[in-house]
C-alpha cells in the first residue's frame, strides 16, 4: 500500500475497532479511535470486495470537513494472477477529505457524491466517482453496497 513515508516505517499496527469484536456502534468506533491515528479503514462488502481509506487523523464528530492531502481511498483488485491494491490519492480539487456527523462517515465529497460513505450502523454504504480522489466506485457491482466486515486500524 502507498502509505506516507513515516507510516511506511511504522512496525506497529493496532486494531482499534471491528464489527466482529466491538459490535455495531458508531459511537463506540469514534470512542475507540479518539486520539489515535493515522487510520486505515478496511471494508469487505457482501460480494467479497475489499476496499477502504487511509485517513491522516482520527475520525471525530465535527461540523465540516477535516483531514489532509495525505488521505486516500483504496480497493483490492482481483481477477489477476496476484491481487493488487489500487490507490486513489487526494487531487487537490477540493478539501472535503473526511466528514463525520452523528449518523454517517464520508471520505471524499463532491457535489452530493461520496468517494466512500457509510451509514451510522455500518450496514450500508455508497461509493461513487468523486473529484476529491478521482476514484471510480470502490465496490464493483454498483455504487451502493452492504458491509459484511469493517475494521479500523491505527498506525503508530
Amino acid at each position: 500500500m502507498q502509505l506516507p513515508a513515516l507510516q511506511r516505517l511504522s512496525r506497529r499496527w493496532s486494531l482499534e475497532y471491528s464489527l466482529d469484536q466491538h459490535g455495531i456502534s458508531f459511537a463506540t468506533m469514534l470512542d475507540r479511535v479518539q486520539d489515535k491515528g493515522p487510520l486505515i479503514l478496511a471494508i469487505m462488502d457482501t460480494n467479497g470486495q475489499v476496499f477502504g481509506a487511509y485517513v491522516s487523523e482520527p475520525f471525530k464528530p465535527c461540523i465540516g470537513a477535516y483531514g489532509s492531502g495525505e488521505c486516500f481511498l483504496w480497493r483490492v483488485r482481483t481477477g489477476q494472477a496476484t491481487p493488487t491494491v489500487e490507490v486513489f490519492h487526494w487531487t487537490g480539487k477540493n478539501d472535503y477529505t473526511i466528514v463525520t456527523e452523528h449518523n454517517f462517515l464520508a471520505i471524499g465529497v463532491d457535489n452530493g457524491k461520496f468517494g466512500l460513505w457509510l451509514d451510522g450502523e455500518f450496514e450500508r454504504g455508497v461509493s461513487a466517482a468523486c473529484s476529491t480522489f478521482d476514484n471510480p466506485p470502490l465496490a464493483t457491482d454498483s455504487e451502493a453496497f452492504e458491509c459484511a466486515r469493517l475494521e479500523v486500524w491505527s498506525i503508530q
